[in-house]
């Protein structure tokens, strides 16, 4: 393992020698706790129950995207696949609770009381799923309390607010964070950088002085566009080292929060930045 620069991104690092963070910010899923696969599979399973050919491959292309991104996609899905024959189909005049005489536009665009209900859906699987407690990241927990000890922290997430204060409470992190970010408190989720921006903005820094930690493309994409120095935490290659996809824009990248090297580092930050509030 290690804690390598990422030769694809030419950002501003937090590698960089005598770089000290003032604040931190996380994104959520796939990097404090293990619920990408959760959500993946609550994805699959709406898009099952709506009679979708391939639910499991639709899933995995959406990951990064905000709720009603994807509840948006599955609706474009149905509408293309089921409706111009959906007699029987969920959302169908016969089907339960659907509007008597709906049908598609000209177009084939879905209808937007489809897209709700597949909202509505998405959100109270995963809510059902996450209230039955959720699985940490190695490490994680103790990162975030690490750094929180001597400056503000927060959360960043593609999640609706009633979805992520759960995650916070449930995960344990809610104690520790200044702040979290939803998709609810800003104008556009990832890839755009409002949530990073607001992030940073509650916890009274510049964007230059804050670390971010992402796992997806959106995520990443979204923090560098806010001005922060981004860890990607990514897979590891044969020898053991961090690997990520070309055009992954963090400057740094880990494959664990346990990696010695990067500890190490985390060490120099939170020396250094204790030693400042001394």
């Amino acid at each position: 393992m290690a804690f390598l620069p990422n030769p694809d991104a030419p950002h501003p690092s937090p590698l960089e020698p005598g770089w000290i963070p003032r604040c931190a910010v996380f994104d959520c899923d796939g990097v404090l706790m293990d619920t990408e696969r959760q959500w993946v599979d609550s994805v699959a399973t709406v898009a099952r129950e709506y009679g979708l050919a391939d639910p499991q491959g639709l899933a995995e292309g959406l990951t990064g995207m905000t709720a009603e991104q994807i509840a948006h996609r599955v609706a474009e899905a149905v509408a293309a696949e089921l409706l111009p024959g959906r007699a029987s189909a969920p959302g169908s005049a016969s089907a339960p609770g659907a509007c008597a005489g709906e049908v598609s536009d000209p177009e084939g665009a879905a209808p937007a009381s489809l897209e709700a209900e597949i909202l509505t859906a998405l959100t109270e699987l995963d809510m059902e799923r996450l209230s039955r407690g959720v699985d940490l990241l190695p490490g994680a927990l103790e990162l975030v309390r690490a750094l929180a000890a001597v400056m503000p922290v927060a959360v960043a997430s593609n999640s609706r607010r009633d979805v992520l204060d759960l995650k916070m409470r449930s995960g344990g992190y809610a104690p520790l964070l200044s702040t979290w970010v939803s998709t609810d408190d800003v104008p556009a989720g990832k890839p755009a950088p409002d949530m990073y921006a607001e992030a940073v903005r509650r916890m009274g820094c510049a964007p230059g002085q804050a670390v971010a930690f992402e796992d997806s493309a959106p995520g990443a994409t979204a923090a560098v566009r806010a001005g922060t120095r981004v860890v990607g935490l990514v897979a590891a290659d044969g020898s053991g080292d961090p690997v990520s996809a070309p055009g992954f824009p963090a400057a740094a990248l880990v494959c664990s929060f346990l990696d010695p090297q990067f500890l190490g580092v985390v060490r120099g930050w939170t020396g250094a930045r204790a030693a400042r509030r001394d």
